[in-house]
């Protein structure tokens, strides 16, 4: 697998040869998937694979992500947001939220607790096994390509926010934890908001805020498709089944009335009740 639904991580040298890097990179990720049965990869939709197509790989357009021009300023993106989203930025720093960097052993710890808090959360359902500190302290001290934001609230951590970037690049949205108690202080719009001021001030010319949900959307900026290409080498091709029944279902279930749609949603367990 290359990249994720949300995160492509391809990006091609502008000066290389746009026809014989693809091919390359095909024949490369080939090699190294050997007889792996299913090999996916995930692409912006400005930065096309035709080469993946001729060597059978199946393409899907998928609704991408939020992405902000960061060459505009911070300033110009702070006007493009809702007028909602200004007033609860403004509203979160004048009711004694502060942001700062994770920097020492005592910040991880407390970005720690906030994630651990977050995970047992009733409002959402976390995917995933939970990050040991160990692990999650090393994600938190690496350097020249995370950064990661902590929010207080009179001395008590709150909110983390983690982004990632490649220098020069693409700056990333790349996971947040919060506690309940404290959203009505709006801890999660001020760390984007101070995530996208950092960007800014070191030169990044996107932002991508890893989804395009309405949350997200009230940022402004555009949403970037993504493009999936698959190559399924499964007897019967089920996973191309699989995901085509998928569609049909989910769009049956969009043409029912709300309640009806709610109650098969929850029956498949995809909301809670």
């Amino acid at each position: 697998m290359c990249g994720l639904p949300a995160r492509p991580q391809i990006s091609v040298d502008p000066a290389a040869d746009i026809e014989a890097t693809p091919e390359a990179l095909a024949k490369g990720l080939l090699a190294e998937a050997s007889s792996a049965q299913l090999v996916s990869v995930y692409t912006w939709s400005y930065l096309k694979l035709p080469p993946f197509s001729a060597y059978g790989f199946q393409y899907q357009e998928l609704q991408g992500n939020v992405v902000l021009d960061l060459t505009l300023g911070a300033d110009a993106l702070f006007k493009q947001f809702t007028s909602k989203r200004r007033q609860n930025i403004r509203f979160a720093e004048k009711h004694g939220v502060e942001t700062s960097e994770v920097t020492t052993a005592q910040d991880i710890a407390d970005s720690y607790a906030v994630y651990s808090a977050w995970r047992k959360t009733e409002r959402k359902t976390v995917h995933g096994d939970k990050l040991s500190f160990e692990v999650f302290e090393k994600a938190a001290s690496l350097k020249g390509n995370r950064l990661r934001l902590l929010a207080r609230v009179a001395g008590k951590a709150v909110a983390i926010n983690s982004f990632r970037y490649f220098p020069g690049g693409l700056f990333e949205h790349s996971a947040n934890s919060s506690l309940d108690e404290f959203m009505r202080l709006h801890p999660n719009e001020l760390l984007h908001w101070k995530g996208i001021e950092w960007a800014c001030r070191h030169g990044f010319r996107r932002d991508s805020l890893g989804g395009s949900h309405e949350f997200l959307l009230r940022f402004g900026g555009t949403v970037i498709p993504i493009l999936h290409y698959r190559l399924d080498r499964t007897w019967l091709r089920r996973h191309d089944l699989r995901e085509r029944v998928e569609g049909i279902g989910r769009r049956v279930v969009r043409k029912l009335p709300p309640f009806m749609e709610k109650a098969v949603r929850k029956l498949a367990g995809k909301e809670k009740g």
